[in-house]
């Protein structure tokens, strides 16, 4: 969908709502989609972190492989699993989003976010949230 299009729905229920919303779209990135076409309207997910904490904390993945830097943008929403992901909630395989093979893998993911404090996510986090 074009930003302006989601630009004018933020602002039709931000309106509505008298600014008591908070806004967030799931952008998932392709060959002329960026998640930073739509972090000036709202936060974002950043599916860039996503895809690289499957390939770290997957078999013989390293974590040395995480970027420095994923969506530019410090309000960006990272996940280690979600509804979109989880194969037990979408039926089958093939209706998830990017699932992890191992389903560990995800919790290791998620441990990662909420533990760290340092590297990439410092802008993220001032401390960590467990």
């Amino acid at each position: 969908m074009p930003a302006n299009v989601q630009k004018e729905y933020i602002d039709f229920i931000d309106a509505e709502s008298k600014g008591n919303t908070w806004n967030y779209l799931e952008v998932i990135e392709d060959n002329d989609t960026k998640a930073e076409d739509y972090n000036w309207i709202a936060v974002v997910t950043d599916f860039l972190l996503y895809n690289s904490m499957k390939g770290a904390f997957s078999f013989g993945g390293d974590l040395r492989s995480l970027p420095s830097n994923a969506v530019n943008d410090s309000r960006s929403v990272t996940f280690g699993r979600n509804h979109d992901s989880v194969v037990e909630i979408r039926k089958a395989k093939k209706d998830a989003y990017s699932p992890y093979d191992d389903t560990t893998d995800s919790y290791l993911a998620t441990a990662y976010v909420l533990a760290s404090s340092n590297s990439h996510y410092e802008r993220r986090l001032v401390k960590p949230l467990i």
